[in-house]
């Protein structure tokens, strides 16, 4: 290996070294600029486990998906990788959050029968700035505009993900220099029809620095850890259809909401609750009264919160 493309990979390489498993992992793998140099800088690392698996799912969106989910395999083939299609047949909703839930179901069945604990994807530098816009432009993204982070914890296992410091540029770097310019462009990037081809387009519109926007993604992600550290010592939970918060004196209004947040998930732990956000800014600035919640009350008292799951 040239010793211009051993210095392009080695900061990548580093990043394997400190997160990725060495009893395995489903590599996930779509065929984009980002997952293509996942798949081939994994491939040549001189450190490469024994124990990965390629996947690549053919969301059925378009009809060029499932050949292209095959020539993904069959690249990953030829690197000495096992791998297999999944198929995620067609679904009445389309709408991205719903199509990586999809997305995600297939990969975790996968790796239950392969007994793999640990999943790895290609996001990037740049998904980490667009979820900051897209969160500041009211679209979801993070966790209040949170960053991911490298390493984070399912009930399914683990998500690893170690191209959180690399920009797409720099990844299309690689490529080229290992020659391997057949990635794949998904031509609905080019429409603006999804909330994050929208932030796309806007960032292209309004360049801004990418590393400082995941910075201020990643800065973000340790306050909201802090917050809810600090909320977590606020909640008694009392079966499965009770959740109690203390009001204590001189408790930030951050801390409060998002121990109201917690108390609520810990209630419906699989419901996409961030519908239910104004409703609990409310409660916090107010702190009197009987609330209606998805999927629950919530009475505020002198000295604690209530919330009470409904029934049927």
């Amino acid at each position: 290996m040239k010793t211009k493309t051993r210095r392009l990979l080695q900061p990548i390489w580093n990043a394997f070294e400190s997160l990725l498993p060495s009893d395995g992992f489903i590599l996930c793998v779509s065929g984009g600029s980002d997952s293509r140099a996942l798949l081939e800088a994994i491939a040549c690392w001189p450190h490469r486990f024994e124990n990965i698996h390629v996947v690549s799912v053919d969301h059925a969106t378009r009809l060029e998906s499932k050949r292209e989910a095959e020539a993904v395999c069959a690249r990953a083939r030829v690197l000495g990788f096992g791998a297999q299609v999944l198929s995620l047949y067609p679904a009445s909703k389309k709408d991205e959050a719903s199509l990586r839930s999809g997305r995600y179901g297939l990969i975790w069945q996968a790796a239950q029968k392969l007994s793999m604990g640990s999943i790895v994807t290609a996001h990037t530098q740049d998904d980490q700035a667009e979820s900051f816009v897209m969160d500041m432009m009211g679209h979801g993204g993070g966790a209040e505009g949170s960053a991911m982070p490298a390493r984070s914890k399912h009930s399914e296992g683990l998500v690893l993900r170690p191209l959180l410091e690399f920009s797409r540029a720099y990844l299309i770097a690689v490529l080229t220099e290992l020659n391997q310019l057949d990635y794949f462009t998904d031509p609905t990037n080019q429409q603006s029809l999804g909330a994050r081809v929208q932030v796309r387009d806007f960032l292209k519109l309004h360049p801004a620095p990418q590393a400082r926007l995941a910075s201020l993604a990643q800065k973000r992600q340790a306050d909201l850890e802090a917050l809810q550290h600090w909320a977590s010592g606020l909640i008694e939970i009392h079966g499965v259809q009770r959740v109690l918060v203390r009001l204590e004196p001189n408790t930030p209004e951050a801390v409060l909401l998002q121990a109201f947040k917690k108390a609520l998930s810990s209630l419906l732990p699989n419901r996409d609750l961030r519908g239910a956000n104004k409703t609990l800014g409310l409660m916090v600035k107010q702190r009197t009264g009987k609330w209606s919640l998805p999927g629950c009350v919530a009475e505020i008292k002198a000295s604690n919160v209530v919330f009470l799951g409904k029934i049927g």
